[in-house]
């Protein structure tokens, strides 16, 4: 169901592309990341094969859905996880994400 729905949203992002430009993707995949990667992924995978999507497009929309699902799990091993386990996967999911934002910087 959740991948229907990704699907459906990125659909719309597209029809009104004019107006928002990429952006709407980017924020379907922002949104995509709380829950899961695999919806998004997909999606602009077939969108990108199909020529809907340029492949810079789809690969910032799918690393920023992977970068907010990181975010999603590091907060759920601070706040819901013992403190060690919780400050330890905070600190190393947030170094790997760290590295993530100044590579895709570069």
């Amino acid at each position: 169901m959740f991948i229907v729905a990704i699907k459906f949203l990125s659909g719309l992002a597209l029809i009104y592309q004019d107006v928002w430009g990429d952006y709407a993707l980017y924020g379907v995949s922002f949104f995509s990341g709380f829950a899961d990667v695999d919806a998004i992924s997909q999606d602009m995978s077939v969108k990108s094969l199909s020529g809907d999507v340029m492949n810079s497009v789809a690969t910032l929309a799918i690393v920023i859905a992977i970068f907010t699902n990181t975010l999603v799990k590091m907060c759920i091993a601070k706040f819901f996880g013992a403190k060690t386990y919780g400050n330890k996967v905070f600190y190393s999911l947030g170094i790997i994400c760290l590295v993530g934002v100044v590579l895709a910087l570069i």
